[in-house]
């Protein structure tokens, strides 16, 4: 099975320590995606890895013109997406992604389901303030845009659950 992570700028040895485990597993195959701008040293992170770069980036972006410029043009807001481009071609062959809750990554794995990957995704949901997103117009778009596409949610914790819940997710 293969499985990639995507956590944007936030990866890191302690975010990375809950998936280690998985490595155990036989014919498991889990790959960590770390952004250009990562706030953390990540030479202690002892999963796969998979470096996205900005230059890649643009160049799968020239590459997919003009439907690429329209993603970015017709966005609602700023900074909509984590490396659409890249981790179209990356995930391709995936089998579960995992995420983390009203996120840009969240919006680039719900729109790469909706133009027909095959990976199940999974959100790690960490969010206990409920209707939180109503304070933050992206966030909401994002959550409300997204949600529908999710396969499971991890709640982090029986609050967060609860929140969940209070916000009509199941």
């Amino acid at each position: 099975m293969k499985i990639g992570i995507v956590w944007e700028n936030g990866v890191s040895k302690w975010m990375s320590q809950m998936f280690e485990p998985l490595m155990d597993i036989p014919g498991t195959d889990i790959t960590v995606f770390v952004g250009e701008r990562n706030k953390f040293d990540v030479q202690e992170v002892k999963l796969q890895k998979q470096r996205l770069s900005h230059k890649e980036e643009a160049l799968l972006g020239l590459s997919a013109l003009p439907g690429s410029l329209a993603r970015i043009i017709k966005a609602p807001y700023k900074k909509m997406d984590f490396y659409f481009n890249s981790l179209n071609k990356y995930l391709q062959d995936y089998d579960l992604v995992e995420c983390h809750d009203s996120s840009r990554s969240l919006n680039t794995l719900a729109e790469l389901k909706r133009r027909g990957a095959k990976f199940k995704l999974v959100v790690s949901y960490a969010e206990n303030i409920p209707y939180r997103q109503i304070f933050d117009d992206k966030t909401n778009h994002i959550k409300h845009g997204s949600y529908e596409i999710i396969d499971h949610f991890i709640p982090w914790c029986d609050t967060i659950k609860k929140t969940m819940l209070l916000e009509g997710m199941t």
